[in-house]
């Protein structure tokens, strides 16, 4: 049994495939708000990275390394058509995926990062523990009263940590850009990840459309119905095998 990749409906007939990966801090769960709302003839498939959910696998602290972990778990899935989803870190993720993917010739019929810097932005480097969890908690990561409990961060620091060190040390090793289009999306109230920001991301595809939704860095948590609404939108033009406009 794999204790990492999550199928949540497995009845769905459709060979067609939603493949999302989680941000810092976050495993399969984070989605399940989408596939409720996204329920009908695409499968949707994601991960509990090391050390996250049920995955009793040791933590990893570099992205790449977590690239090619899921390149590998996730191979029996990329099969025409899918699409990538990420947020966050997991933005990141499904970025290098692609590019991967799409010089092995298996094409993503698009690729959708979600309140994430594109690759050549600096990241933000947090190598104090307190300053971390603060940071975390600022947009809704952590909430308050858990801040507090002593048991609980003692859990889930290590996790925090190891997601943002690779963040932190990620120097994407390619500049190609993608041929799948490319759609960012971002909370118009978020500190992390704004409007400004999406526009970087023009550079790293050959097509690229920005969507806001109303909320925080976790509007993907909040927002799901609309989120549904949008994703359903670019899967709606991906045919059996052919790439979406």
């Amino acid at each position: 049994m794999d204790n990492m990749v999550k199928v949540f409906n497995y009845s769905a007939a459709s060979r067609k495939r939603l493949i999302c990966i989680p941000y810092a801090g976050g495993y399969s769960a984070a989605f399940k708000p989408l596939e409720t709302e996204l329920r009908g003839d695409w499968q949707v498939v994601s991960v509990d990275p090391p050390g996250h959910g049920s995955n009793p696998e040791p933590l990893l602290n570099k992205l790449e390394e977590l690239v090619q972990l899921y390149l590998d778990r996730l191979r029996t899935y990329f099969k025409p058509p899918f699409v990538l989803f990420g947020h966050s870190m997991g933005g990141k993720i499904v970025h290098r995926m692609a590019q991967q993917l799409e010089l092995a010739g298996v094409s993503p019929a698009a690729v959708i990062v979600s309140g994430c810097p594109a690759p050549d932005c600096p990241p933000a480097v947090y190598k104090d523990d307190q300053a971390l969890l603060k940071h975390v908690a600022s947009f809704g990561g952590i909430p308050e009263e858990l801040l507090r409990y002593g048991p609980f961060i003692d859990y889930f620091l290590p996790i925090l940590r190891a997601d943002y060190d690779a963040i932190a040390t990620y120097i994407c090793p390619s500049e190609q850009r993608l041929k799948a289009p490319l759609h960012v999306f971002y909370g118009t109230e978020d500190s992390v990840f704004t409007r400004e920001d999406a526009a970087a991301w023009l550079k790293w595809a050959e097509r690229v459309e920005a969507a806001a939704f109303a909320g925080g860095h976790l509007f993907v948590q909040h927002q799901a119905d609309e989120l549904a609404g949008r994703i359903r939108i670019i899967l709606n033009y991906v045919k059996e095998g052919i790439p979406t406009r």
